[in-house]
């Protein structure tokens, strides 16, 4: 297991300065690029196409498209006519409304069983997380907020902008700047924390101990110099 105590490891991340490394385990690279829905959103979700060579929505009814919409909609991401749309345009609503209807056309016109093709796509078996870390992590740990975790898949070789994409799909409130925020505070980034928002006021003391990898003790009411030491290392006291 990675030891992020170990001086070498804490030298070699610091120097990276929030960057991949060049040198990672194949599974990070493959987890990161698992396609992603959206029209120009990482790498195009039909096999054998790129973004320049998908289909005008003029063109959608014509014979040579049909095994490409029957890809298209079985592909484990695509569950609706409207997911298949966000894949082929970025087109404001108004015009994403006539990608939909384009498609329901040729659909019918190529007779096309699209209910059960948006039900045949297999996604992977492991998550991109759980693929990364090698192992599934506890949902409560599961934070962009955690140094432990943060500085886990920083151990492992990812940037800054690569652990924010991981996880913003299980925390919305991720950000590059939360992400780097705790790796300064596991010591893997050197620098000043620069977050301003009070977490601490939308969640409970406990979520929030949690969150930060920190630690619970018992103390005395009167023992102002520990709880001074309470603001600057995490630590609750009750």
């Amino acid at each position: 297991m990675l030891n992020l105590l170990e001086p070498k490891t804490v030298e070699e991340c610091r120097e990276r300065d929030g960057h991949r490394k060049e040198e990672r385990a194949s599974r990070i690279d493959e987890a990161l690029l698992r396609p992603k829905l959206g029209h120009q959103s990482g790498e195009p979700i039909v096999d054998g196409y790129q973004y320049g060579d998908y289909p005008s929505r003029e063109d959608l009814s014509q014979p040579i498209w049909r095994g490409f919409l029957c890809d298209l909609f079985s592909h484990y991401l695509v569950d609706s006519y409207e997911d298949a749309a966000k894949e082929l345009t970025e087109a404001g609503e108004m015009q994403h409304r006539k990608w939909v209807d384009a498609l329901q056309t040729a659909s019918d016109l190529f007779n096309l069983d699209t209910d059960a093709l948006f039900e045949e796509g297999e996604p992977p078996e492991e998550d991109r997380l759980t693929k990364i870390l090698g192992s599934k992590p506890a949902d409560a740990v599961i934070s962009a907020e955690n140094p432990t975790l943060c500085g886990q898949m920083y151990g492992l070789g990812m940037g800054i902008a690569g652990i924010n994409e991981i996880l913003s799909h299980h925390d919305e409130n991720s950000t590059e700047e939360i992400v780097r925020d705790s790796l300064k505070r596991g010591g893997l980034i050197e620098g000043d924390v620069t977050e301003t928002v009070d977490r601490s006021k939308s969640m409970s003391h406990q979520e929030y101990d949690t969150r930060l990898g920190g630690t619970t003790v018992e103390l005395d009411d009167g023992d102002e110099i520990k709880r001074r030491a309470k603001e600057a290392n995490n630590i609750t006291v009750r």
